[in-house]
């Protein structure tokens, strides 16, 4: 597949920029599950609101909605019993069925100082979601507007895709215009990975690591270069770092974004 055919068709990893404040956030979280309790699929909900109020306070308003899949299984941990009842003993059963026979001997109960407890406990998780808000539903690529100059080193590149015809500016529609570095447009090496900037109306809106199958099946730990781009919205906090860490107990990918500042 050609190069900048296959970096059109990658899913993109929204950034909320902001807008006003609110005292609670805008943000409406759905969370469905089939194999997770009622109680689970709230706190899981609830928990993730707070977090988005704490930690986008100026998230615009938007809809979650969330799809949550747990794997469990009963683990077995050993432990020490509760206090016994001393001096206990239990009957032992009679050879004989005559009734006249004396009462019934009786043995010791010896228990044990441990006992084995089970508890249920969650192996795996997934979590698929989707985000539904007015403004990206506006993303239909008929605004044709570039920034006056991409961020340093990347390019806004016109593609034509047979059967789809001609993206300005890579543009796809609930996405917006995709800005591709330079160097990976022009190399004559297999794609490993890059980081993708996202404009729409001439503003950056978005950014997306995207990563060549061949690269995460090496199942280690990678990072990319974030270039900040030229006209955030004021107040808005931009990475400066990114990690993708290999998990294997997972196993899987955390992508990690850090050091985030201001203009």
């Amino acid at each position: 597949m050609n190069r900048s055919i296959a970096l059109s068709l990658i899913a993109v990893c929204m950034l909320a920029f902001g807008c006003a404040t609110h005292p609670s956030t805008p943000v409406a979280v759905n969370v469905t599950s089939d194999t997770a309790t009622s109680n689970f699929v709230k706190h899981f909900r609830d928990v993730t609101v707070s977090t988005i109020a704490e930690q986008v306070p100026n998230a615009r308003p938007m809809t979650v909605s969330v799809k949550l899949d747990l794997a469990e299984q009963v683990q077995s941990t050993p432990g020490m019993a509760l206090p016994q009842q001393v001096n206990q003993s239990r009957a032992v059963i009679p050879l004989s069925s005559d009734p006249l026979e004396k009462p019934q001997a009786t043995v010791p109960v010896n228990n044990s100082a441990f006992e084995t407890n089970t508890s249920l406990q969650i192996t795996s998780y997934r979590v698929v979601y989707t985000i539904s808000d007015a403004d990206r539903q506006a993303i239909d690529c008929t605004n044709k507007t570039k920034p006056l100059a991409a961020a340093a080193g990347y390019s806004l590149t016109d593609i034509d895709i047979p059967g789809i015809g001609k993206l300005e500016g890579l543009c796809v529609p609930g996405m917006g215009m995709h800005a591709i570095s330079s160097s990976e447009l022009t190399s004559t090496t297999p794609f490993s990975g890059t980081m993708v900037l996202g404009y729409y109306d001439s503003k950056p809106i978005f950014f997306e690591p995207m990563v060549a199958k061949a690269k995460l099946m090496e199942k280690k730990s990678f990072s990319l270069p974030m270039t900040v781009p030229k006209g955030l919205g004021k107040g808005v906090q931009y990475p400066r770092k990114f990690e993708a860490i290999y998990d294997a107990k997972m196993p899987g990918y955390r992508l990690v974004f850090t050091e985030f500042r201001g203009n």
